[in-house]
């Protein structure tokens, strides 16, 4: 594919157009870098420009450095483990082909920002969620926490049996949720529900994916990334609002109840937690130091 305004003395192999040489690819660098860390180029070894070897990373040092990354589960794209990693490998592909291209305009949406106005009513200073009401499968429901780094869309089980659908309706799932800690939840499965925002002139429709979960918890649902995404929403927890485009193709607003946000955390700390045994956690009385 050629373009206007690009060198065509200057051809890159990987790209398989003209702009630059291969040699000064920043992509294939980035590709070849990638799979380095990965492991596929280990029996080469580097040498600097002197021939002398590369004195290899110090794994005492390297022990002590890590990242953290995000942490997530469910239906993301792939829809399993196998799958998701599959679509990783592909989205990489794209990101590093598609850099060098024009880039495809996103799908249209109207302006959105956050004023004054979607301030009042909330008491701050706060650090609280956005906690929301929206109709599940033609049900209101309450206590749901809008939550942009959930990768997956989380309803509890006791909320989906007072849908009053069936288990016969949910579909089985072999992956879990892994949480903070590092344990998995086994999934009851997972089904597609309704949801809408907004009534009449600002509602939204949407079918979403949700996990069903039977562990205790504060809310009797979750909103994640797909559900976000797919109303094209836009969430300011400063605000406790969360802006979405309606059926109409419109701006809408969805606001929280800080009220209920509130009520949530109290709900939380009610909760029997985990306790670990810690030796000595109380000083010794003058009594027991004597003795």
């Amino acid at each position: 594919m050629f373009h206007k305004n690009r060198d065509k003395s200057k051809w890159c192999d990987f790209h398989g157009d003209h702009a630059h040489l291969t040699e000064d690819c920043r992509h294939l660098k980035d590709n070849l870098e990638d799979l380095i860390r990965r492991g596929y180029f280990s029996k080469y070894k580097a040498q600097t420009k002197e021939g002398d070897l590369v004195k290899p990373t110090n794994r005492n040092v390297q022990s002590r450095i890590s990242e953290i990354h995000v942490i997530s589960g469910g239906p993301i794209h792939g829809g399993s483990i196998n799958g998701a990693k599959a679509t990783l490998k592909e989205f990489r592909h794209h990101v590093n082909f598609n850099a060098s291209l024009p880039w495809k305009n996103p799908p249209a949406m109207p302006a959105m920002s956050f004023t004054i106005e979607d301030a009042k009513h909330v008491v701050y200073p706060h650090d609280d969620p956005l906690v929301v009401t929206m109709k599940i499968s033609n049900c209101l429901v309450h206590r749901i926490l809008v939550d942009g780094g959930s990768s997956a869309n989380i309803i509890y089980l006791s909320t989906f049996e007072k849908l009053m659908i069936g288990r016969e309706y949910l579909k089985l799932v072999r992956y879990p949720v892994i949480g903070f800690t590092g344990a998995s939840v086994v999934l009851e499965g997972l089904i597609s529900l309704l949801l809408r925002i907004g009534e009449n002139g600002t509602a939204r429709d949407v079918m979403a994916e949700f996990l069903v979960v039977d562990v205790p918890g504060a809310y009797n649902a979750i909103i994640g990334c797909p559900f976000i995404h797919d109303v094209q929403g836009v969430v300011s927890t400063y605000h406790l609002t969360m802006m979405y485009v309606s059926n109409g193709g419109s701006t809408s607003r969805l606001k929280g109840n800080q009220e209920m946000a509130r009520s949530c955390y109290l709900t939380t700390l009610k909760q029997p937690a985990r306790r670990f045994p810690v030796e000595n956690p109380d000083p010794p009385s003058r009594k027991q130091r004597r003795a």
